[in-house]
């Protein structure tokens, strides 16, 4: 059984295409336990709005990801996941931000997200 987080979940939503931007905009505001705290424009800082708005998931554009996630992997230990969309909302991947590791702790990080996503 699922449960509900205690405080909702804070979702900063970066670049997408507009149609894409309202979508997941409205889904994510019709959820209980989630809510929009930012949506960044062009040229406006990821991580600056995450860590205003303490956000623990960041969705983006898939061209976008990579920038995000290397610009997160500064706020510190624990940054957001990276949620990323296809152009057209399709597909979606999740990117994790795990930082710097030795070979060992990539075979640790592969062992734990295999896990929690196979665990479902």
């Amino acid at each position: 059984m699922l449960t509900l987080p205690t405080q909702p979940m804070r979702v900063v939503i970066g670049e997408l295409p507009p149609l894409l931007t309202g979508i997941v905009t409205d889904i994510v505001g019709h959820e209980p336990d989630m809510e929009v705290t930012a949506v960044v424009a062009r040229g406006e800082s990821i991580a600056r709005e995450v860590q205003r708005t303490s956000a623990t998931v960041v969705i983006v554009g898939a061209g976008e990801a990579d920038a995000a996630c290397v610009s997160l992997l500064r706020l510190g230990p624990a940054p957001p996941v990276v949620l990323s969309l296809s152009s057209d909302g399709g597909e979606a991947f999740v990117h994790v931000a795990i930082g710097e590791i030795s070979m060992r702790g990539l075979a640790h990080a592969i062992r734990r997200l295999s896990a929690i996503l196979l665990d479902d």
